[in-house]
């Protein structure tokens, strides 16, 4: 499998698991209807990552690692908002 299909997997993943963050906060959904999208992310995450060491080709471009960082950065800091925002939502 090549490393391009990999990190767009685990971007897949993680931009869901940001958006029911985001839904579950603001009060569209509740944690028991999509609790089990939220055990996607701690589950996949050692799949992906094996799964991105024993992928092709063993090193990416220069362009598509800069691509890659940008995209992970980006989606890091988003999950980390989301679920900074989504505690203080929950507070009374």
């Amino acid at each position: 499998m090549k490393k391009g299909i990999v990190i767009g997997f685990f971007l897949i993943i993680a931009w869901t698991t940001i958006v029911l963050i985001a839904a579950s906060a603001i009060g569209i959904v509740t944690y028991e209807e999509v609790r089990y999208f939220f055990w996607l992310m701690p589950i996949s995450l050692p799949i992906f990552i094996l799964l991105f060491s024993h992928s092709s080709p063993p090193e990416m471009g220069r362009h598509g690692e800069n691509r890659t960082r940008l995209a992970l950065i980006t989606t890091f800091v988003c999950l980390a908002v989301a679920f900074i925002a989504g505690i203080l939502k929950g507070k009374p």
